[in-house]
């Protein structure tokens, strides 16, 4: 078998036998940094010859954060590509592959290699909350709030349900912005805004008694706030009225 070299290396011509002296001279090279964009380079052209096949997970891992810590970020993703063709049921592909879309700001490829990912595995809480940030970004509300509401049911995070409520209310999805809103006033006081779109969804949703009986259960825990019990008075005074015309 012929000797092969790294034509663009003169300084470091290094005789290799076949594929798994590549692999070995390879992952060797990976881990020192002066030579990561040199050594991630030649991988990808060697890759893209078919020279190297049957590679595991911690070598093509390897191979992508090489490129990524050299600030080669176009290898670092035609790298994360020939892993997920070469192993497309690997769950480490495909993560390696989300990642690079997100860094290089492909939101396309993320949003569908995300949900590749979520086929594949188990959700994480974080990759919900990257999948609803992508749904937003992406023009697609209707899926982004299912991934938020999916990560709340995961994690604590006032922000996300902030972001949660307010897109369910931009989708007239008032049953969820309630739940959104009450789940909130079980482990705080709500701001005057939380409270008035709570009641408000109650309005629209044609279900003015539930709104009553949830006033009164927050005022116990809530008795100061005042626009709590102005909503609460209107409430009952609405109501009343109603049935007065009827």
């Amino acid at each position: 078998m012929p000797l092969l070299y790294i034509s663009n290396w003169p300084s470091r011509r290094v005789p290799l036998r076949g594929a798994g002296s590549l692999h070995c001279w390879l992952t060797t090279v990976f881990l020192a940094a002066d030579q990561a964009a040199v050594a991630s380079e030649y991988a990808v052209q060697l890759l893209d010859s078919g020279s190297l096949e049957t590679l595991g997970d911690d070598w093509w891992l390897r191979s992508v954060q090489t490129a990524q810590g050299a600030m080669r970020f176009d290898l670092a993703t035609r790298l994360a590509e020939h892993w997920r063709r070469a192993e497309p049921d690997s769950v480490a592909a495909l993560q390696a592959r989300f990642d690079m879309a997100l860094a290089a700001g492909d939101t396309a490829t993320a949003w569908e290699v995300g949900k590749d990912l979520l086929e594949q595995s188990p959700p994480s809480a974080e990759l919900l909350r990257q999948m609803a940030q992508l749904g937003q970004w992406r023009g697609k509300p209707e899926a982004a709030l299912d991934y938020w509401v999916a990560y709340l049911d995961m994690a604590a995070d006032a922000e996300a349900r902030d972001k949660a409520w307010r897109l369910a209310f931009q989708l007239f999805d008032y049953n969820r912005g309630i739940q959104l809103l009450g789940a909130t006033a079980a482990s705080r006081r709500l701001s005057d805004e939380e409270l008035d779109a709570l009641v408000y969804a109650h309005e629209q949703r044609g279900t003015p008694a539930m709104a009553e009986n949830w006033l009164r259960g927050y005022l116990q825990r809530a008795s100061s706030q005042r626009l709590a019990w102005t909503r609460l008075v209107q409430n009952l005074q609405n109501r009343q009225l109603l049935q007065t015309r009827s």
